[in-house]
């Protein structure tokens, strides 16, 4: 799992410490903003202080969750970090070891777990329940259900580690879901119903709204595990589209 750990400075070895134990479960922290503020009490210049801050919101970008340790202890920097996690619709892990005050109406946000024990343990937890985060009529965003995507195939065994996220992994990915579509198009081609969703013996959903949906999850899961913003990338390629000319200057 992807992760950022935010804490106010006077927290840091705090941090840097649960950051190690993390790493050892096997997450993968996004970005370790405390070298950065090491560096800039010993002169870091405003440069360096803007490169910071954008290296810190990227981190949060890039992570599945945000993990915010002691955010009511003076933690300026760490509620922007909270309000960008929120923002992305990404969940917040609110480390504090007695239930204090919340002081903002955004600490209640449905997104936000506050966290009194060990917080290895409350990630564990965390990303055993993502994969079930559909709720009621709630549309999640393109990255969400990427994120989604990747954890399930990375759960059920497809993605072992990062050393196979090369260029000949991408292109098996890319095989596969070439597959579903191969599978859609014989589903249009037999005698089904388009619109109906069937069940195999094993009680499989099968039909050609099933293969489109093996089509778009496979799509995203690719997209999750090779960092892809999914939903600024359509939003990019649907502006353009808009622009061009009828049928793309193309017979069909």
């Amino acid at each position: 799992m992807k992760l950022y750990v935010a804490a106010p400075t006077a927290f840091m070895d705090d941090a840097d410490a649960l950051m190690v134990r993390l790493y050892n479960a096997d997450h993968t922290i996004t970005h370790d903003w405390t070298k950065a503020v090491r560096a800039a009490r010993n002169g870091g210049t405003p440069e360096v202080r803007r490169e910071s801050a954008i290296a810190d919101l990227n981190g949060v970008k890039a992570a599945d969750a945000v993990v915010a340790l002691h955010p009511t202890a003076n933690g300026r920097g760490v509620y922007c970090e909270i309000g960008a996690a929120l923002g992305l619709g990404k969940p917040v892990l609110w480390y504090e070891p007695e239930c204090a005050e919340r002081p903002c109406v955004f600490a209640n946000h449905p997104l936000v777990k506050h966290v009194t024990g060990d917080v290895v343990e409350a990630v564990a937890n965390l990303e055993a329940t993502m994969a079930d985060r559909f709720e009621g009529s709630n549309v999640p965003s393109l990255n969400e259900i990427a994120r989604q995507a990747y954890v399930i195939a990375k759960n059920n065994g497809f993605w072992i580690s990062d050393t196979e996220r090369g260029r000949n992994e991408v292109a098996v990915k890319l095989a596969l879901i070439h597959s579903e579509v191969s599978e859609a198009l014989e589903e249009v081609r037999g005698a089904s119903d388009v619109h109906e969703i069937r069940r195999d013996k094993d009680g499989k959903p099968v039909g050609f709204p099933s293969e489109l949906a093996d089509v778009i999850i496979r799509v995203a899961d690719l997209a999750a595990a090779c960092e892809i913003d999914l939903d600024e990338a359509i939003r990019t390629k649907m502006q353009y589209n808009s622009g061009r000319e009828y049928r793309h200057g193309k017979a069909f």
